[in-house]
């Protein structure tokens, strides 16, 4: 048990600090305020009665009365802050506190009547002014320092466990941020030696079938390709036009590996090369599109894109005319369409739409479309 309660205030500590230089500046100006308008009244009050009293007097009285709560109320926040159950606003700590407040209240009044007894011996006409009707030790001055006790009590546990919990709100925050960006990097970082292995793949195939002048002119496409994709940490998201520009990379070699089997169509609406996207969303979604036409071994292989802006939105078209949607089962491909759901699940929650589906004059068709952030300048 107490190692549990060592653990929880050094942890909360780090977060939440109750006791500061300005909480200490505070309680005694604030006590030294309240010690001089007391004063002021007191001497007032005993001029009536002994024309010509010092002022030392009501300032030694005064100070006697207040200057007792700034220590305390910082003793009091230092509990708080420091002992789990001191700070608790329970049935079983109150009582706890009540005894508490009584016997600091009996001391207190026991040194104030001390406070006026030496003030006595050493101005005796004080005794006559007024000092002999003090009620110093009665209920009715001792209930306003049980009460106030209990009110700074109170009020320092409250302000502790409000912090406490905006502490704690801000620790989870922060956990939660950290962990979906290691999740969405761990998903990227899979995506780049995914595209890699296959271009590699298509490398392989040229060299197989002979044509080594294009395996050189692909890798040589590749290494500059590489240097964007897999020698930097990519950001979170990235510019439109800078997805664009790593698909069309992948594109250019494909059509060096396919030549004139394959075709590609692409449609940009004006203004949407200056928003930001997520990297790797494009680039799977037109290799899954380049797979599906060729699998069909067949001379025409069409892949269209059709990259727009509408309603504050980013909308993403790839579609081909290969085998439709049923061809989400080559492998590989689930993959990477399951891949960019969940990282734009944890990018835009709910606030996201990603289709595939079967186009209406054959092939396959994925929609994509998240919020619009404009890349600035």
């Amino acid at each position: 048990m107490p190692m549990r309660t060592t653990d929880r205030t050094n942890s909360q500590a780090r977060h939440v600090r109750l006791v500061s230089g300005r909480l200490v500046a505070f309680c005694f100006s604030s006590a030294l305020v309240l010690s001089l308008l007391s004063a002021a009244e007191c001497h007032v009050f005993v001029r009536q009665l002994a024309p010509g009293i010092a002022l030392m007097p009501s300032l030694v009285y005064g100070a006697s009365v207040w200057l007792w709560w700034a220590p305390l109320t910082v003793t009091i926040a230092c509990g708080v802050e420091r002992t789990e159950w001191f700070g608790k606003l329970s049935p079983g700590v109150v009582p706890l506190q009540v005894t508490c407040a009584i016997a600091l209240a009996c001391f207190h009044l026991r040194l104030l009547m001390f406070c006026v007894h030496l003030l006595v011996r050493r101005w005796p006409m004080l005794w006559n002014a007024g000092y002999k009707a003090l009620p110093l030790w009665s209920w009715q001055r001792a209930l306003p320092e049980v009460l106030l006790y209990l009110l700074v009590w109170a009020a320092a546990s409250a302000i502790y466990q409000r912090r406490a919990t905006l502490a704690k709100q801000l620790e989870t925050l922060v956990l939660r941020k950290s962990l979906t960006e290691a999740e969405l990097s761990a998903l990227q970082r899979q995506m780049q030696p995914h595209f890699l292995l296959n271009t590699l793949n298509s490398i392989t195939g040229l060299l197989e079938s002979g044509d080594n002048q294009t395996a050189l002119e692909v890798v040589g496409r590749l290494s500059v390709l590489t240097k964007r994709t897999l020698t930097q940490d990519l950001p979170t998201l990235v510019a439109v036009k800078d997805e664009l520009e790593i698909a069309e990379a992948y594109l250019a070699i494909e059509e060096m590996r396919f030549g004139d089997r394959l075709q590609v169509e692409i449609s940009i609406e004006p203004g949407v090369l200056t928003q930001r996207m997520p990297p790797f969303i494009l680039q799977p979604l037109v290799e899954n599109a380049v797979k599906h036409s060729v699998r069909q071994d067949r001379d025409g292989c069409l892949v269209r894109i059709w990259l727009s802006h509408q309603d504050e939105r980013v909308h993403l078209r790839v579609v081909d005319n290969g085998l439709g949607a049923e061809a989400s089962a080559i492998p590989g491909m689930g993959i990477s369409i399951e891949n960019i759901r969940s990282r734009l699940c944890l990018l835009y929650r709910g606030e996201f739409h990603l289709e595939m589906r079967s186009a209406a004059q054959g092939g396959c068709e994925v929609n994509v479309s998240f919020p619009v952030e404009t890349l600035h300048a």
